[in-house]
């Protein structure tokens, strides 16, 4: 690490430094003084990196990384392989031919049969209909509480739930008068 800092410019970031190394589980390691040079580059790496010249750094490690690479896509096909094409033995009596088998099988049996009609959708009872309602109401009472407020979504608001909200408008006002015209009534003369 101290090879490391001498070579750099001196900043705060020394100072982070240490105290990141400190923190990490590289100073409870028992690595070699390399590794934990290595180590310390890496962790402090980042300090010296702005953020705009990231995306070029990972880009060229990529093309490094591809350019090294001894096989897969980096590799130029100039021919194709030897067995390309040639089907491998097949083992009798091995999983994978059991697999084959039986995946061919099932292919074949799904080609056969055709669908079977729908199922009908069965009748609701006369309480599983009444509780219907009742939840479409109450979700009806709920959105248009929200659009009154303010806090329904606009792809929610339905011609149904204005009319809703309005009738709930109307209705609050009404029981709002009878409020006042009840307390009105019930105060107490001051003697």
């Amino acid at each position: 690490m101290a090879a490391y800092q001498c070579w750099t410019a001196a900043t705060s970031g020394v100072e982070q430094q240490f105290s990141k190394l400190k923190r990490s589980p590289v100073e409870l390691s028992n690595a070699s003084v390399d590794t934990d040079r290595r180590l310390a580059i890496v962790m402090g790496d980042g300090q010296a990196r702005s953020p705009a010249v990231q995306p070029e750094v990972i880009q060229a490690a990529r093309r490094i990384y591809a350019s090294l690479l001894s096989s897969g896509r980096s590799r130029p096909r100039t021919k194709p392989r030897f067995d390309c094409g040639v089907t491998g033995k097949v083992k009798t009596g091995s999983f994978a031919n059991w697999n084959r088998t039986r995946k061919k099988a099932l292919l074949e049996a799904v080609q056969k049969c055709e669908t079977p009609p729908r199922k009908p959708s069965e009748l609701l009872t006369e309480s599983s209909q009444k509780e219907r309602n009742f939840q479409r109401k109450q979700g009806l009472k709920r959105k248009a509480e929200a659009l009154a407020d303010g806090c329904l979504l606009p792809d929610e608001v339905t011609q149904e739930v204005q009319e809703e909200a309005l009738r709930l408008t109307k209705a609050n006002r009404q029981g709002d008068g009878l409020r006042k015209k009840k307390d009105r009534h019930t105060k107490c003369p001051v003697n």
